[in-house]
């Protein structure tokens, strides 16, 4: 069982440069010898007031790595860098979750690649769906990850993984699908002279979703994070 941590920081607006600054120059979970692997670290290019949203999501092999976390947060590396994130974060969301279907690799991969600067930023869309059946839902995610784009042209995007709340008898019944946005992707999804193109590449859910969350992502850091195995 892979284990994800979602970290959702609400950050300052005046401080959303120095923010991303202090997670490269002081690595946190997932970075550096600290337990887990980052995969996806992300701006919501929007904001509201004076907020702004960063994602994180970092990767643990199983529950004696996120017992290694745990035990992280309360060691000194662990309290000083929650004390600089804090300090510049109106709020922070830590959710667990467990990968269901496809694989953060690519992801991880392109997190550790982009430099930031001039270099063009990995886009992604995020779903998170409360659905009527979980367990229905996520074999319909499988299904269609194992038969790949229906169409045949490339798509706008392409989805790369799915996970569910851990301790899914517990928490809200929810799927959550990342896709990956093609390079010129996000630009032919708001192109309203084709509409043919609008999100293709999306896997139907509809039938099991009761509520819709959609983030679109802006890929960050780079410069402290480690490329997948």
């Amino acid at each position: 069982m892979t284990v994800l941590l979602q970290d959702c920081f609400q950050v300052k607006g005046r401080e959303e440069l120095p923010f991303e600054e202090a997670l490269r120059e002081r690595p946190g979970p997932g970075q550096a010898g600290a337990p887990g692997r980052l995969v996806l670290a992300a701006w919501v290019p929007h904001g509201a007031g004076e907020g702004y949203e960063f994602v994180t999501l970092t990767e643990l092999a199983d529950s004696t790595e996120l017992s290694a976390l745990y035990r992280w947060h309360a060691s000194p590396d662990g309290a000083a860098w929650n004390a600089t994130v804090q300090g510049m974060c109106y709020g922070q969301l830590s959710t667990l979750h467990e990968l269901r279907h496809g694989t953060l690799a690519t992801v991880a991969a392109q997190t550790a690649a982009h430099g930031g600067g001039e270099t063009r930023p990995p886009l992604y869309r995020l779903d998170r769906l409360t659905v009527s059946n979980p367990a229905d839902a996520l074999a319909s995610v499988g299904k269609q990850f194992a038969s790949g784009p229906a169409a045949a042209d490339p798509p706008v995007m392409t989805p790369v993984a799915c996970w569910s709340p851990l301790l899914s008898l517990l928490d809200t019944p929810q799927v959550s699908v990342l896709y990956r946005f093609a390079d010129d992707g996000f630009r032919r999804a708001v192109d309203l002279d084709s509409p043919v193109e609008y999100w293709s590449g999306e896997l139907d859910l509809e039938a099991h979703a009761t509520a819709r969350h959609t983030r679109i992502l802006r890929g960050a850091l780079g410069a402290s994070t480690s490329p997948a195995s």
